[in-house]
């Protein structure tokens, strides 16, 4: 048997595993690099994220905390659900809702400004024609008022067949905002 020593230079102890004497090969383990005495955050194991472009530090596998998350949940250590910019985000009532300027917007009310070149007034409804909420472009839209509208939907045609009158939540400010149910 072949007595070897450790691999680092200046180190004449005897190599256990790796060309490395026991304590260059822990320092190895725990720290990343043989040859220092640094303790490193919890969590980090001194190697970068095999992702390219990604420099964190690994976390398990080779990748870091949220490519591995990606990989545990997904499969995928480069999947991603978040959908490209601009798509905006579908809201509780089906409506699309947009970001302009740093405001929440409904994007069919955005689409009827541009179009018109004007803001809306709150009393004015942008009505889908065919039904379709997620359905934005311009040849579905038109403009209206809430009575106009209040014709033509099919929850005031229902309300209105069973004798309902439309009745409005008030807001602090006393202005009508939102039709009960």
């Amino acid at each position: 048997m072949v007595n070897r020593t450790c691999a680092i230079k200046g180190c004449a102890r005897p190599s256990r595993c790796w060309d490395m004497c026991s304590m260059h090969f822990q320092r190895a383990r725990k720290y990343g690099d043989p040859a220092t005495r640094q303790r490193m955050a919890k969590g980090e194991t001194g190697f970068s994220c095999t992702i390219p472009g990604c420099d964190k530090p690994n976390k398990a596998q080779g990748l870091c905390y949220v490519h591995y998350q990606r990989f545990r949940r997904f499969g995928d250590p480069l999947f991603t659900k978040i959908r490209p910019h601009g798509m905006g985000t579908i809201v509780w009532d089906g409506y699309l809702k947009i970001t302009v300027d740093g405001q929440r917007v409904l994007k069919h009310r955005y689409v009827m400004e541009q179009h018109l070149g004007r803001t809306l007034s709150r009393s004015e409804i942008v009505h889908h024609i065919n039904g379709n909420r997620l359905d934005n472009r311009i040849e579905n839209l038109c403009v209206m008022t809430q009575s106009e509208h209040c014709k033509i939907s099919p929850k005031c045609l229902d309300n209105m067949a069973k004798g309902r009158k439309l009745r409005w939540a008030k807001k602090s400010s006393g202005t009508p905002r939102n039709p009960l149910k």
